[in-house]
Parts: structure tokens; C-alpha cells; sequence
């Protein structure tokens, strides 16, 4: 069974859920649009664009996870539609929705509200190699401040993701705060390996 939708795309560059900034960007050779949220590597393909009602929209996109493709989606028809259709409107009986379950905050914003923090051993044979860097961990911490699932984005050797995973586990946080009430935090962690003198 084939899906039918309306798609309207507009291009710019914006925050993300995750507090990540997307990057747009033109193909050089056809008429393709690429968005990609770093470091995870999410990303979305906007090809054989074509201009309509005023606008520029995609008839085919591909959503990709790192090299993976995860999406490939075929736009057959397209619908002109108003503002104002009453498939817009919402129900007068909809109530206001309430402050989301989580939010995306950025690392460094999040830092300020660390009231625990457990340094990371530097591993034997990173030292004994000289080898620095830093671990990119990808993070969800909970209401009560306390972090519920880490995942490593970027690391410079297994020691050292395995020394910042043991670490952070058991950091803490002062609870983030919107519109008085504590939700749960995406964010992104960086842990420095770094040799002096």
C-alpha cells in the first residue's frame, strides 16, 4: 500500500531537540539539498528539487544514521494547502500541552549544574603512549539528576571511552528546571585526556 503526504520543506538552519545545530548544504552537481546534525551523523537528503506554489520542495528524501540509511521516502503528489484549512485547526476542546518529558541542552550549559563530579582514571597505556584526547559521550540525565544513559560519539581509544564511561555514570546534577518543574536533559559530555609537561 502506497502512503500519500503533503510535504513542505524550508530550508534554514536551526536547533535541534538534541540542542545540536543542523548544516545545510547544496550539492554541486544536482539539485540536492543535504542537512546534517553532528557529531551523530544524522542526516537527511532533500533531492530532485523542484519550485512550487513559491516554494522549493523535494520529491525524493533519504534519512540516513551515520552511513546507514534509515528512510527513503518518494513524494507522488503534492497538495496545495492553506494556513487555514480546517485540517490545521485544532480541536477547540485540545488543551495546552504541557512542558516537554525532555529538552536538548547544550554541554556547556549543563556543566554549570554538576554538583558531582568522579574524575576519570587516565589509562596505563594511553599514558605510558602519550596519547591525549578527548571522549564525546552523549548523555540523558534524569529528573533526579542522576544520568540514566550514556553512549560514546566520538573516543580516541577503548581505555579511555572506558575510563570516561566508568566516571561519568556516577556524576551528578542539580535537576534542570522549566517553568518550574524538573525535566529530563539530552546533552553532550566532553571528557579531556590531557598529558602536562
Amino acid at each position: 500500500m502506497t502512503k500519500r503526504y503533503r510535504v513542505q520543506v524550508s530550508f534554514q538552519e536551526k536547533i535541534t531537540p538534541n540542542g545540536r545545530y543542523l548544516q545545510y548544504c547544496f550539492s554541486a552537481k544536482h539539485p540536492t539539498v543535504i542537512a546534517f546534525s553532528r557529531p551523530d551523523g544524522e542526516g537527511v537528503i532533500y533531492s530532485n528539487l523542484a519550485r512550487t506554489q513559491g516554494m522549493i520542495l523535494p520529491r525524493e528524501l533519504t534519512v540516513y544514521f551515520g552511513e546507514r540509511k534509515t528512510i527513503t521516502a518518494t513524494v507522488e503528489t503534492v497538495d496545495g494547502i492553506a494556513a487555514t484549512a480546517a485540517e490545521l485547526i485544532p480541536p477547540a476542546e485540545l488543551q495546552p500541552t504541557k512542558a516537554p518529558g525532555s529538552i536538548g541542552v547544550s554541554g556547556s550549559v549543563i556543566q554549570g549544574q554538576l554538583i558531582h563530579r568522579v574524575r576519570p582514571e587516565y589509562p596505563l597505556m594511553d599514558k605510558a603512549e602519550r596519547r591525549s584526547g578527548t571522549v564525546i559521550l552523549a548523555a540523558v540525565i534524569g529528573t533526579d539528576g542522576r544520568i540514566h544513559n550514556l553512549e560514546v560519539l566520538d573516543s580516541p581509544s577503548a581505555s579511555m571511552e572506558q575510563s570516561a564511561l566508568k566516571a561519568v555514570q556516577q556524576w551528578e546534577y542539580r535537576p534542570y528546571m522549566l517553568d518550574g518543574e524538573p525535566v529530563e536533559v539530552n546533552t553532550t559530555i566532553n571528557v579531556v585526556f590531557n598529558l602536562r609537561g
